[in-house]
């Protein structure tokens, strides 16, 4: 009885009850049947498992429907048990394909809008049990072993579908370390992740009661999502250190989990990295080339990203719930929540935002900001000089790169790719822009635009140092007024302004 055990399951019973495959136990209420069966020592979301509709087909008022589960419940249950034939009865109930050979029923291929879930349901594809990719580990145990957080709205499926299909192509993924945290419930949603084989978790959709204006109450709601998620997500894995967190808007590169791996080292050793994200908001196509690089930046991304315990632990007590029109991220990059420490970045990213149809994102806001973004597609990719990531190393790191650089050419009234030379390639190249004080950013803010790198504000700073690449050349933009010019830009340099 789903309004008996909204009633009285206490807050340890309804943790526990988790712990064993719940995915709807914190999404009780009383219009709605619960029945569940599960097997000690599950780690995965119980397939035995079903939440009633509210009221029954036709009734405005009266008992809820019946709630039931069938089938032999075997002693344990592994990703191999997902049924092939669950995956087409989903495709046929689900997808718009005429039929599942992607024909539109004259015979002609089409994966036009009205395929939602596109390859994953023709028959090529259905026969194939949905398994991450296997190969090499290439040491990359620290990541693959760590849990993964995915939140999700209850209404987007198809983005649920991409950034799982994206996620399984990391060798050595461990689909029982992945948690999805789904605010508000939607059959498809769970039927889909049950193909998955990873866990599933529903919760009540979220409200906010804020009159404050509605991009406020939007992020209320996102807001109060996360703040009720993480507690539980550390709470489920008690003997981490750290954690991958991302929203079901994103997909990821085959060496997403092997990034984060040769980091967290680096992340354990440094007090001063808040966290590391696998996404740059600078990554733009024609202005990340370098899959080898990371940087050190004060701004924090977001999107998918490695969330350190000690990181956690200074957050928990005061993370903003609803309703005080916060936006997690914002609250997150305060100097209360910062406390100058840094973020790791790539210069080439992890992680690509899919959200066409978001809380803060439309269409045209897409198509400006992220459709052009970068992805990697090298699973194998390695990064370079990890060592000097460290604060201090970091430092003497930058002091040699700007020291070895070429001047970047400045022709009157040219600012942008053009200041490049055609000829040149593979080149390292510095501009010192003018600034009135260490942390002044108004020709900086200028000059990202020159370059059409991200423009909303400027991130991806270090001590007023920015770096990017433009056409294979990396260049680095500093401060006439950073300790880095102070020791390094020669006397007869004229600190560049934006005419």
């Amino acid at each position: 009885d789903g309004a008996q055990a909204a009633a009285h399951l206490s807050a340890e019973a309804r943790h526990a009850l988790y712990l064993t495959g719940s995915g709807f136990v914190h999404a009780l209420d009383e219009t709605r049947a619960w029945a569940m069966a599960t097997v000690k020592g599950l780690e995965l979301s119980t397939p035995f498992e079903t939440l009633a509709p509210a009221l029954l087909p036709g009734t405005a008022t009266g008992d809820p429907a019946l709630a039931e589960v069938f089938g032999c419940l075997p002693k344990s249950i592994y990703l191999s048990q997902v049924n092939v034939r669950q995956r087409k009865a989903f495709c046929r109930e689900y997808d718009v394909y005429n039929d599942h050979n992607g024909n539109n029923g004259d015979g002609n291929v089409d994966r036009g809008p009205r395929s939602r879930y596109g390859d994953f349901c023709i028959d090529s594809e259905l026969r194939q049990y949905l398994m991450p990719e296997r190969g090499p580990n290439r040491g990359g145990a620290a990541a693959t072993g760590l849990p993964v957080t995915i939140l999700a709205r209850n209404d987007r499926p198809d983005y649920l579908w991409q950034c799982l299909k994206s996620l399984f192509t990391n060798a050595g993924l461990v689909p029982e370390m992945v948690t999805v945290y789904v605010d508000g419930y939607r059959r498809e949603t769970h039927l889909l992740l049950n193909l998955f084989a990873v866990r599933a978790h529903f919760f009540a959709k979220t409200t906010s009661t804020s009159r404050m204006k509605d991009v406020h109450r939007r992020a209320d709601t996102i807001t109060a999502h996360y703040a009720r998620v993480l507690p539980l997500a550390w709470a489920a894995h008690p003997t981490a250190k750290h954690m991958i967190v991302m929203e079901e808007d994103h997909i990821v590169s085959p060496d997403f989990l092997y990034f984060f791996s040769q980091l967290t080292g680096t992340v354990d050793k440094d007090v001063s990295i808040m966290a590391v994200s696998a996404y740059n908001d600078n990554g733009f196509q024609h202005a990340a080339q370098d899959s080898g690089i990371v940087y050190r930046v004060e701004f924090f991304p977001g999107r998918a990203w490695l969330l350190p315990l000690r990181t956690w632990n200074g957050w928990k007590s005061s993370f903003p719930s609803c309703c005080g029109g916060w936006s997690w991220d914002l609250w997150m990059r305060e100097p209360g929540q910062r406390k100058g420490r840094e973020t790791l970045i790539p210069d080439v990213p992890r992680a690509h935002h899919i959200g066409e149809r978001g809380t803060q994102v439309g269409d045209y806001y897409w198509k400006m900001y992220f459709k052009n973004a970068a992805l990697n597609q090298d699973a194998n990719a390695e990064l370079r000089e990890v060592e000097t990531l460290q604060k201090d190393a970091y430092q003497s790191h930058l002091n040699r790169l700007i020291g070895d650089a070429l001047p970047l050419p400045t022709p009157g009234g040219v600012c942008g790719a053009d200041m490049v030379p055609k000829e040149s390639f593979g080149l390292r190249y510095v501009l010192f822009y003018a600034q009135t004080s260490a942390d002044d950013i108004s020709q900086l803010q200028k000059l990202v635009k020159c370059f059409k790198v991200w423009d909303l504000g400027v991130r991806g700073v270090h001590e007023g140092v920015f770096r990017f690449y433009c056409k294979y050349n990396h260049v680095m933009l500093v401060g006439s007024k950073t300790s880095y010019a102070r020791a390094l830009m020669p006397a007869k340099t004229q600190a560049f302004v934006v005419s």
